[in-house]
């Protein structure tokens, strides 16, 4: 996939990179239950299920250039947070006996831009909350 990351403001990207993932994820066979997931404990950019378990996707977009690792982003308190949605969303759902029977994960989907351009992706599956 060679889709185009138009740069105009960060939040801008930031959709255009969760698109993107959301794209790659339904194409490795992940069905997206929901995208920009909101509650008190925070925000996650995407859950998506897959056989027997619900992720929880956090999306990192870094420029090639940067020589970042986009996962270091995903710090501590953004892990806290995500397990804080993760607590709620099972709360919210309880009586889905579907989504109550899923196994809970915290995926990060790592994007690479040149040019506004996706260039290396990496998904990395069941992130230690802890």
């Amino acid at each position: 996939m060679n889709q185009k990351i138009t740069r105009v403001n960060r939040r801008r990207a930031g959709g255009s990179g969760e698109n993107y993932a959301a794209l790659l994820l339904a194409k490795d066979g992940y069905s997206i239950m929901c995208r920009n997931y909101t509650c008190p404990a925070g925000e996650v950019d995407i859950i998506a299920t897959k056989e027997d378990y619900i992720c929880f996707v956090e999306v990192k977009l870094r420029s090639i250039s940067s020589g970042v690792n986009a996962a270091e982003a995903v710090d501590g308190e953004k892990l806290r947070r995500i397990a804080g949605c993760i607590e709620y969303f099972f709360h919210e759902y309880r009586d889905n006996r579907y989504a109550s029977s899923l196994r809970p994960r915290v995926d990060i989907i790592e994007l690479y831009t040149a040019k506004g351009i996706v260039k290396r992706h990496n998904h990395i599956i069941n992130v230690d909350l802890y």
